[in-house]
């Protein structure tokens, strides 16, 4: 039997005491605390949605008077028992979450035994702004509920099992893959996620091989957006991120040949997720990156960046087949193809994706470059690293920071980073007006933690930063164990018995460059 299209209003809806998401309950109070308790936060996102966007016209609400069994008997709450069926009353079977939100809307006092009051005060809140702003919702709380309903509820579930079973073989909703939704975004104006950005980055260049691009097609995007969070992976590939955009200010086609590499190693049938899953993980899947395909960023830096989502901006680039070199800007050791023991240069084009007949075509001879460990510098901070510090203080104890050997000057070192830190996180939260009263950071009395925690959170609330990077920072500022632990920090400058290695001191400087290039851009 169809269904007819019907309006209730929302206190003549009832939440089904046999929802499918639960166990029965025995009355309504008992099915809405039972949701609450399993979607929590979930509920206010879907409130706060459904007024400001209104219902999904393609996902009705389908209501009865009974629930769906094999007995017509309808175990509601005693008081409705008698009096649903010849009432205004319907069972919501389908849209109960949809629901439960309006009706916790209507009344956030229901939430006040669900031992979450932050929850109650964020739906007080929404009422509170709905009635003193009800132009700018586009829900009308006040009417009725458009409603498919059924006379046998039993009609309806071979429409709900084809919504919530999953593809059913190909019957029921099938799920879009992460590069599928990539695709989405991208197409109706969305940001593009960084796998996504690279993959139509290599399509549109010319000295990619067609071989190599049909591969493409099956990459597993969310391995690659793992790699592309890491900042260690990113500078290691010429790349930086800026409000979700990846981009360079590096030759293209050495970040060209970076990727590809990349690329080429997840689509090996051995390569799995796991090689890359932790960032120690990630960390030694640097270190021992094919040297044919890493990237040889001792050449000129331009002052321009071009963005890998604008193709307008580097297929100018692609032409350009000379660099100026930087010497003082040199990563590793430059190594010419005839002194590698590998395949001849057709085979290994084809390693790294790059049409063979530009490559034959250019009389520039190219060159690869093997990166010593990120741990073999002298200094805490490498002379690549550059920011802008208008404190002068600060400014020198970075620039010292550059130019003093740990090998020799450690414990200088170590209190010299733990104290560039705080400064520096005390710069950002003075600039940006985060200490009540726009008071000193110093006189503050917060803690190191919370400096950390404070910041991380506006970087990431206002765009600033990637989530990932503050996320890492947030997690190993806690953990005691952590090099960049606030203890950890701390006993460089209080604990008179422990010393620092020249290894962690620069192994701590890694895990936070990009956040602290974030704090000072």
């Amino acid at each position: 039997m169809n269904p007819k299209k019907i309006k209730v209003k929302l206190t003549s809806l009832l939440i089904n005491l046999e929802n499918f998401r639960f166990e029965t309950v025995d009355n309504q109070k008992d099915a809405i605390k039972q949701m609450v308790e399993d979607q929590k936060e979930k509920l206010f996102n879907l409130a706060k949605s459904i007024l400001e966007e209104g219902f999904n016209p393609h996902e009705g609400i389908i209501v009865s008077k009974r629930i769906p069994s094999s007995n017509s008997e309808v175990l509601i709450d005693q008081n409705e028992k008698n009096t649903l069926l010849s009432s205004k009353k319907y069972i919501v079977i389908e849209g109960n979450r949809r629901i439960t939100s309006l009706k916790l809307f209507v009344n956030p006092t229901l939430l006040k035994d669900s031992k979450n009051p932050m929850l109650q005060k964020k739906f007080q809140d929404l009422h509170d702004d709905y009635f003193k702003n009800r132009s700018k919702y586009t829900f009308d709380i006040e009417s009725s509920v458009e409603c498919l309903y059924y006379e046998n509820p039993n009609d309806a579930l071979k429409w709900i099992k084809t919504k919530h079973i999953g593809q059913y073989d190909g019957v029921g909703t099938v799920s879009w893959t992460a590069s599928q939704i990539d695709r989405f975004e991208e197409m109706t104006g969305g940001r593009a996620s960084k796998s996504l950005q690279v993959v139509s980055f290599l399509r549109n260049l010319d000295s990619v091989s067609p071989e190599f691009k049909l591969k493409l097609n099956l990459l597993k995007v969310t391995t690659l957006d793992r790699l592309l969070a890491d900042p260690d992976v990113r500078i290691f590939l010429g790349l930086e991120l800026e409000s979700g955009r990846l981009y360079s200010k590096y030759s293209l086609t050495e970040v060209q040949k970076g990727l590809v590499g990349v690329i080429s190693d997840l689509l090996s049938p051995d390569f799995t997720v796991k090689k890359v899953y932790t960032k120690e993980l990630r960390a030694d899947y640097l270190d021992n990156f094919n040297p044919i395909n890493i990237p040889n960023f001792s050449t000129f830096q331009d002052t321009s960046k071009w963005y890998l989502d604008t193709p307008d901006e580097y297929l100018k680039l692609e032409k350009t087949k000379t660099d100026e070199f930087d010497t003082q800007q040199g990563i590793g050791q430059s190594l010419s193809l005839d002194s590698l023991e590998s395949p001849s240069s057709e085979s290994l084009n084809s390693t790294v994706g790059i049409d063979s007949n530009l490559v034959a075509n250019s009389n520039k001879v190219e060159t690869v470059v093997q990166h010593p460990k990120s741990t073999s510098r002298k200094f805490v901070i490498p002379k690549s690293f550059k920011v802008t510090i208008n404190e002068p203080k600060v400014n020198d104890i970075f620039l010292e920071l550059k130019d003093l050997d740990i090998t020799k000057f450690q414990n200088v070192a170590s209190i010299s980073l733990r104290v560039f830190i705080e400064l520096s996180l005390d710069c950002y939260l003075e600039k940006n007006n985060l200490i009540p009263n726009n008071g000193s950071a110093a006189k503050s009395g917060l803690t190191l933690q919370k400096k950390v925690m404070d910041v991380a959170s506006h970087l990431e609330n206002t765009k600033k930063a990637d989530p990932a990077i503050c996320k890492g920072i947030k997690i190993s500022c806690k953990d005691p164990n952590n090099l960049i632990g606030i203890d950890t920090l701390h006993a460089y400058l209080h604990n008179h018995r422990f010393a620092s290695t020249t290894e962690n001191l620069i192994i701590t400087w890694n895990n936070i460059q990009d956040f602290m290039f974030r704090v000072w851009q």
